[in-house]
């Protein structure tokens, strides 16, 4: 009979080796994994996937394994710890340098003939992993249906104060791989746009699988800065009907821009100018 528990210590020591191969390799075809991050079951081309993302993110991330308990001829559960530091961007987002020390248990159901898993059931503290990055957690619901969408912003600021002589407004419809992709391209673009000269900062925010961008320019002709970034290929992928199922972009010159007006907490606001004004996003 198969040693199942050799197979789980051989996945294991895949983690912690960072060997893709050696993870997968331990499946059985038809085998599936999920945890907090998989949003159900996933099959053995998208497991080495999901490795990849965590090896990227934590390039020393380890997995110890605390107590292994083998139940019956076709099950073990695995009581281990998730430990790394968050030191490269990748698709969980910018390198935060924190690091992470948390529980975990994986149920691992394997064939007792030939000893491969055929699913491995993760269980571990999304909250409490997102709070030792020092990420924020927001919980919401994610709709009222036809009234309400919510989501999540983020805003990118240049630190420049120059009044904006045009704002860009564009709005894509993305879910699953799709919206992957366009965080992917967003954050390229955005790296590429703070060099512009014209560039002034950004809103991002997503509700109901929409994704929007609201950008400040200097002037309408700023805008032409675009073409120098990744946007002409995003464009060219979402018009050709690669990637999104709806997509808008437009551009809007202020009719009018009012004065800007802050003061301290319990204080009548005064307005202000220049540099104590802030950005306009």
């Amino acid at each position: 009979m198969p040693d199942i528990e050799a197979t789980v210590r051989r996945y294991f020591d895949g983690w912690n080796s960072h060997d893709v191969s050696a993870i997968t390799a331990q499946f059985d075809p038809e085998g599936t994994f999920e945890d907090a991050t998989t949003g159900g079951p996933v099959g053995v081309d998208l497991i080495g996937i999901f490795a990849q993302v965590l090896f990227d993110a934590f390039p020393d991330s380890q997995l110890p394994i605390d107590q292994l308990h083998v139940v019956g001829d076709d099950r073990v559960i695995i009581e281990f710890r998730i430990v790394g530091t968050h030191t490269e961007n990748s698709l969980l987002g910018p390198a935060t340098g924190s690091s992470v020390d948390l529980p975990g248990v994986d149920v691992i159901t394997l064939d007792p003939d030939t000893g491969l898993i055929r699913s491995v059931r993760g269980y571990w503290d999304m909250a409490g992993f997102l709070d030792q990055l020092g990420l924020q957690t927001n919980p919401s619901p994610k709709t009222i249906d036809g009234l309400i969408d919510f989501g999540m912003g983020v805003r990118v600021h240049t630190g420049k104060t120059t009044e904006p002589g045009c704002f860009t407004v564009t709005s894509t419809d993305a879910t699953g791989d799709d919206a992957t992709w366009v965080n992917s391209m967003t954050e390229t673009m955005v790296a590429e746009l703070m060099s512009q000269p014209g560039y002034l900062g950004s809103c991002f925010t997503v509700a109901g699988g929409r994704h929007y961008t609201f950008t400040a320019w200097e002037s309408p002709e700023a805008v032409e800065g675009l073409r120098t970034t990744n946007h002409r290929e995003a464009m060219r992928a979402m018009l050709a009907g690669e990637q999104c199922t709806r997509i808008m972009t437009s551009l809007w010159v202020p009719l009018r821009l009012n004065v800007t007006k802050a003061g301290a907490a319990g204080e009548r606001p005064v307005a202000v100018s220049g540099a104590d004004a802030g950005q306009w996003l």
